[in-house]
């Protein structure tokens, strides 16, 4: 069973519920991330924590759900749950808690119990010295959210289990507040079999397109419906992820994963959102450059350094179908496994069909790396 941590306190699986008027589940508004943790005599350790928060932080006041999210406090949590989730399983197994137990945790914000509709009228209509004294409030009792109301995870009692929540302060556009809805859950993260990264996997291409101009593209949002359907259809296949491309027909990664192709010893990758101007810059380009659709992904950074330090070039650009089709290697990343090789997509094989040497140098030292945080 999850360990789950709801609003401030952790609580069982049964009892982790929601309104039937969260705007999570009426309107699909929120964001999440997903996180590795190793725990190990009692200590998780979750490596990149850090850069997943800054993430979803400026995520959250990108679009308007909070702009008063706590980095700190929210990794706390994070720590406790994992820490907690493998007492739970350790205690489960009799195994006391010896050895490594590797967990996935996932930590979920959502727009909370609210009418977004009237909050978005309220606020047009709400009186700049209402909006004053409210955030006046909210410096004054501050909680994981950064805001008035209960107390959260960055209150030292929420970790003696100590009643809490994440409190009012989630706001978009003027003074009227809510109660954004805060879930962490970690459980036994997948074990992979090594064949996948020993002999590398065949994807599909999806059908479904992203478009640059959705503000939304870019972000870990809780809108993952037509995404899972490509992957839905990729699993019928066998294939282990599917390709998505943009309305222009350019590469923009995989359903749940960045994707990185390798020609000529140099690793290609899409530009992502927050990369559009500098790659422009450097491209010699004029005039406002496109966004990108495509999400900055924590584990794609890391490797980009890592290739960087071990000397391999990286170029971001517009990739096509055919430059995909014609690469000696592709590779995907994501938190979960890392850095996957791909040999196959749909009925072509990439390269010889083999894991390549780019790739698998990549793997070799993001395993180093994760082992070292």
């Amino acid at each position: 069973m999850p360990t789950v941590f709801l609003n401030g306190r952790f609580c069982g699986a049964d009892g982790a519920m929601v309104s039937a008027f969260d705007a999570g589940f009426q309107h699909g508004v929120g964001l999440f991330e997903t996180m590795l943790a190793s725990v190990s005599g009692g200590e998780a350790r979750v490596p990149f924590l850090g850069d997943h928060l800054d993430r979803l932080v400026e995520s959250a006041r990108a679009l308007g759900l909070s702009e008063t999210l706590r980095r700190d406090p929210l990794g706390d949590a994070v720590v406790e749950t994992a820490e907690r989730a493998a007492r739970e399983i350790n205690t489960g197994n009799g195994n006391g808690g010896g050895g490594e137990t590797r967990l996935r945790v996932r930590l979920t914000i959502t727009g909370g119990d609210l009418n977004m509709l009237s909050r978005a009228r309220n606020s047009a209509g709400a009186a700049a010295g209402a909006a004053s004294d409210a955030g006046a409030e909210r410096e004054a009792n501050t909680n994981v959210d950064g805001t008035g109301g209960a107390r959260g995870a960055g209150d030292s009692r929420v970790a003696g289990g100590a009643p809490g929540g994440v409190g009012g302060g989630g706001s978009s556009g003027g003074g009227v507040e809510h109660n954004p809805t805060l879930l962490i859950h970690a459980q036994r993260a997948t074990e992979y079999p090594e064949a996948m990264f020993e002999r590398g996997v065949l994807v599909t291409l999806a059908e479904m397109r992203v478009n640059p101009f959705n503000p939304l593209e870019g972000h870990k949002t809780l809108s993952y419906w037509a995404r899972l359907r490509e992957l839905q259809a990729a699993a019928a296949k066998r294939a282990g992820e599917a390709l998505v491309f943009t309305i222009t027909n350019h590469l923009a990664g995989g359903c749940v994963s960045n994707a990185m192709i390798v020609k000529d010893g140099v690793i290609h990758t899409p530009i992502a959102r927050g990369e559009e101007e500098q790659e422009a810059t450097r491209s010699g380009g004029t005039g406002v450059p496109i966004p990108s659709p495509v999400l900055p992904g924590v584990t794609r950074r890391i490797v980009t350094r890592l290739a960087g330090e071990v000397g391999i070039e990286v170029r971001r650009r517009m990739i096509t179908i055919h430059e995909i089709l014609s690469a000696d290697e592709v590779f995907l990343t994501n938190s979960s496994w890392g850095v996957l090789p791909v040999t196959r997509v749909e009925s072509q094989s990439i390269g010889s069909g083999e894991v390549g040497e780019v790739t698998r140098r990549i793997r070799g030292e993001w395993l180093r790396e994760w082992g070292g945080r």
